[in-house]
């Protein structure tokens, strides 16, 4: 087997390593989605940059990081909208409940407390 696979095997190996090691010693119930979203990332993408430093690889190394980083941005981005948005509905539906309890505190249907 030529070096390069070689390498290519060991960076293999050690991204499977990383990624049984999250798997079965975190604990995921109190993770962030996107903290194990960026983890699963990093097991990959740190053993596949040590082996395009190795090959002096810059042009794909810096692809890799870019195409990742506008990936993170657009996963943290949709995020914040959905986030934003689940605030908004729910503001929105406390301001309905409180208009409709001053509605019926104000005809008497409701003992204030």
């Amino acid at each position: 087997m030529g070096e390069l696979w070689k390498e290519t095997a060991l960076a293999a190996a050690a991204a499977s390593l990383i990624l049984l090691l999250e798997h079965y010693w975190l604990p995921h119930q109190r993770l962030h989605p996107m903290a194990r979203y960026v983890m699963g990332i990093l097991a990959l993408h740190l053993p596949m940059t040590a082996l395009l430093i190795a090959w002096k690889s810059w042009h794909a190394l810096i692809a890799l990081w870019v195409i990742t980083g506008m990936g993170g941005l657009t996963v943290t981005a949709s995020y914040l909208v959905d986030l934003w948005r689940q605030v908004r509905a729910r503001l929105a539906i406390s301001e309905r409940e409180a208009e409709a309890l001053r509605q019926e505190v104000g005809r008497g249907q409701v003992e204030g407390r």
